[in-house]
This record gives structure tokens, C-alpha cells and sequence, in this order.
């Protein structure tokens, strides 16, 4: 018997349970600091761009309702006007009435905001508990406060440790890039392989490569896209890549979320999370399941709970399955599969595919823009889900929106991207 159930919540309160204080957001630390604690074995989780930091945060706010909790996010000039859109597209049983939010201004001002609204939260009962993303280093945040130790965070996490929390990983080798040449000698190669590079918090492109000479092509190109570490794994043929999540309450129960079909070039580009709003749970395949729960059980006896995103590899012949990463945060396309049911009462479309916006046009600068010039889309086939504008200079992008893009077939989302793409870089 497959001990998973299908979750029929719809916000962060009902994934995490009460008395939680959400703060997804990505470590970011500064020159100094990443010259001072380059030795500590946190370190390793960071991002460097303020940029997706915050359009990554915005993406808990379309399903920031529920009781007993709090969302901490950095403050934007978009965070009022998202959240107007957000209530009045998917309404509030999932987004909630907004004041269960706070934000924070300045590269550390979460610090002094996370402190003040664990005091305030002491009259109701026990201490709230800090939900982050990746593991915080203890001069940032005390990790007597958070739901889960930094440490067991940084375990599930690490690449290296896939095999020890399924049975189903593929071999594989992790290393750090100036590592490489030595590793290229020591260790045995296997052709085909995939090779994956990692810059701390997020992945940096995938590419299959059959020779040494296009695995060198490889990683110098990761090289060139700062990765930290290489990962090189065996290549397993598979009719399908997908990215399947549970939830592990704080009971100890598992859940089975939902999935979604992982676009990628063969190029190694990321084409977007496309979901099959009319699944049902009952047609995912058992081994499939059986696959989630192992490491989900895993995950529970080290003091996890939570979401658990699991990127299987499927060969439909054989129903073979292979698990070739874990994340355990809120992933990319969380926010969809929990919105899921709202946009498919919106539209009575089959699919939605998860994709990120970036302007060509340069009118279109902030979310308000971006609201005037998509009318004609927002609501019929497009749904925003994220968005963040910078003015730093040094970002690749002022601007980008994270969207779904529904349709009747995959072709159909393809015409749509195609018109959009006249306007917006579409990744």
C-alpha cells in the first residue's frame, strides 16, 4: 500500500501547518562576508542576484493565505500591486487579506524584521519557527529558530547525498570545478552522461555529452556561468523528465501534490514546468509514488517536514524510474501546482506551462507596465505568478515576471509563447 494521499490544500499555511514565519528567501551575502565565511560548510548555499532573490520570494505571495502564520519577503515597488492582482484572479482562500505580510528593505534588514516578529509572536504560544530556503549562516539567523536544523537542511540538499535518500539514483560524481582536471584522471567515465553544473543555491544548465571532448565543451562553458560544482551522471534513457512534489506535514504525514513535465533543449536550456491540470493522482504510476514516499520517509526521520520536490527520470516500457534531484524547498513550480484548480476553473484549459518573461520592449519596466500592455492575455491564458524590478545596474534584467500559459495542447501554449516572444524573452 502506497502511503501517500492527494493534498487538497491551497496555501502556504496548509503545507507547513501553523505557527510558521515563511521566509523564502535566497542567502545573499556580500564581498566581505563571502570572504569571511568562504570556510564555513553553509557557505556553499547562496545566490548572487538581488534580481531572482526577489522575484523568487514573490512567488509565495498568489498562495500566502491561511491562520497562524507569517510571509517575510524584500520590500519591492511591485509587492502592492502583485498582491492586488493576485487577490482579485485567484482570490482570497489562497492568497489571503495581506496582512499576514511583512517586508524588508536593505541587503540584511530581514535580520532586525525576523527578531521583532518572533517577540511579537510570543504572547500567542510557542515561538513561531522561520521557513527558509536554503540554510542561513548563525550570524544571520539564530538556528534555534528555525523548523528544521541548518545542518540537516544543508544535508538533504547537497547534491553528493542523493543516493543516500533514494534507491532509485543513478551513478553519478560530484565535484568542485577546480577539481575537475584531477577528477577527470582519477575517476571512471561513462559515456553517455550528463553533466550539471551548480551555483550554490540553483542549477546552471544541463548538457549530455558522449565524448571527452564535448565534456570538456561542457565545462568550460559552466565555467563560464559560474558554477562552483560539476555534477557528472550516468545518462538514463527516459520517455519522460519530471518534477514530482509531496508534502510532509508536521504530523508526519505524506502527501502527494502534484507533477509537471520538465521542458529542456537538447542544448541544456530550460524551457519551462508544463502541468496537466486534469490529472488526477489515480493515473500517476505506482512506482512513481512508491519512489516520492521512499524519500520522503527518509527525509522525515532526520526532522524534515515540508515540501519535497523529486525530479524523476520515467521510462514508460519498463516503468523504470530514476531520481536524479531533490529539492527540498519550495520549488519553481509550486506555486502553479497549488494554484492548479483555480486556473482551470478560470479557463477549463488542459494544460499550463510555467515560463519566465523578460521585456524586449523598453515601455514595459515595472509590473504596472506589464499589466497595461498584457490585457489582452492576462486572465484569457496567461497568469503571473511572480515578479520582481531592480534598478541595479549590474542585473542582466531590470524587469521579468514568472507566468503560466495555458492551452488545450502543448501546441496551442507554443503559438501563444510565439506571440508573446514578439514583446518578451521567453526562458
Amino acid at each position: 500500500m502506497i502511503e501517500a494521499h492527494s493534498f487538497k490544500g491551497k496555501n502556504l499555511a496548509e503545507v507547513y501547518g501553523p505557527n510558521c514565519i515563511h521566509f523564502h528567501s535566497y542567502p545573499i551575502y556580500t564581498k566581505a562576508e563571502r570572504e569571511q565565511y568562504r570556510s564555513h560548510p553553509l557557505y556553499y548555499f547562496y545566490h548572487r542576484g538581488y534580481l531572482a532573490r526577489d522575484a523568487g520570494s514573490s512567488r509565495i505571495l498568489p498562495v500566502s493565505g491561511g491562520k497562524d502564520h507569517l510571509v517575510i519577503l524584500p520590500k519591492t515597488s511591485e509587492s502592492r500591486l502583485l498582491f492586488d492582482y493576485y487577490k482579485d484572479v485567484y482570490g482570497t482562500r489562497y492568497t489571503g487579506d495581506f496582512t499576514n505580510v511583512r517586508f524588508f528593505e536593505g541587503e540584511h534588514g530581514y535580520i532586525e524584521l525576523l527578531k521583532r516578529v518572533q517577540m511579537d509572536t510570543v504572547p500567542r504560544g510557542d515561538p513561531f519557527r522561520i521557513v527558509v530556503l536554503h540554510p542561513y549562516l548563525p550570524h544571520h539567523i539564530d538556528p534555534m529558530s528555525l523548523y528544521v536544523d541548518s545542518n540537516v537542511l544543508a544535508f538533504l540538499n547537497k547534491k553528493i547525498n542523493l543516493s543516500k535518500l533514494s534507491s532509485k539514483a543513478p551513478k553519478r560524481v560530484a565535484i568542485l570545478r577546480e577539481d575537475f582536471e584531477k577528477a577527470f584522471f582519477e575517476k571512471p567515465l561513462f559515456f553517455p552522461c550528463v553533466v550539471k553544473g551548480n551555483t550554490g543555491c540553483s542549477g546552471s544548465s544541463v548538457f549530455m555529452v558522449s565524448s571527452i571532448a564535448e565534456l570538456l565543451k561542457a565545462q568550460g562553458t559552466l565555467r563560464e556561468r559560474g558554477s562552483r560544482r560539476i555534477v557528472i551522471e550516468e545518462y538514463c534513457d527516459h520517455d519522460e523528465s519530471l518534477n514530482v512534489q509531496f508534502c510532509v506535514s508536521d504530523k508526519g504525514e505524506i502527501f502527494f501534490l502534484h507533477l509537471s513535465q520538465q521542458r529542456v533543449k537538447k542544448s541544456g536550456t530550460y524551457l519551462g514546468n508544463l502541468v496537466d491540470l486534469k490529472l488526477d493522482h489515480r493515473s500517476v504510476p505506482k512506482r512513481i509514488l512508491e519512489t516520492g514516499v521512499e524519500v520522503c520517509k527518509k527525509a522525515r526521520k532526520l526532522g524534515w517536514y515540508g515540501l519535497v520536490g523529486i525530479d524523476i527520470l520515467h521510462r514508460r516500457k519498463d516503468d523504470r524510474v530514476r531520481v536524479v534531484d531533490l529539492n527540498f524547498r519550495w520549488n519553481g513550480s509550486s506555486t502553479l501546482l497549488l494554484l492548479r484548480r483555480r486556473i482551470r476553473r478560470n479557463t477549463g484549459e488542459r494544460y499550463v506551462m510555467g515560463v519566465s518573461l523578460y521585456p524586449k520592449i523598453p515601455q514595459v519596466r515595472t509590473f504596472d507596465d506589464a499589466l497595461h500592455d498584457l490585457k489582452r492575455e492576462l486572465g484569457r491564458y496567461l497568469f503571473v505568478v511572480g515578479a520582481a524590478n531592480r534598478s541595479n545596474r549590474s542585473a542582466r534584467y531590470r524587469f521579468l515576471l514568472y507566468a503560466g500559459i495555458t492551452g488545450d495542447s502543448t501546441e496551442e501554449i507554443n503559438e501563444r509563447i510565439a506571440l508573446l516572444g514578439e514583446r518578451y524573452n521567453i526562458v
